[in-house]
C-alpha cells in the first residue's frame, strides 16, 4: 500500500462523510428509554431460580 494514500484528500473525503453518516444516524435515532423503578421487580422473581442455581454448583464442588 502506498504511504501516501492514508492522508490522500479521498480519505479525509471518506472519513468526513462516515462521520457526517454517524452524526445524523445518532441524531435521528429514537432515545433510549431506561425505567430503572421496575428491575426491582424483575429481579426479585429471579431470585430463587438463580439462588437454586448457586446451591447446585456448590453442591458439585
Amino acid at each position: 500500500m502506498d504511504p501516501g494514500a492514508a492522508s490522500s484528500p479521498a480519505a479525509f473525503a471518506a472519513a468526513g462523510a462516515l462521520g457526517l453518516a454517524a452524526a445524523t444516524t445518532t441524531y435521528f435515532a429514537p432515545p433510549r428509554h431506561y425505567d430503572i423503578r421496575e428491575a426491582p421487580e424483575e429481579l426479585e422473581a429471579l431470585e430463587p431460580v438463580a439462588e437454586r442455581e448457586a446451591e447446585d454448583e456448590t453442591a458439585d464442588v
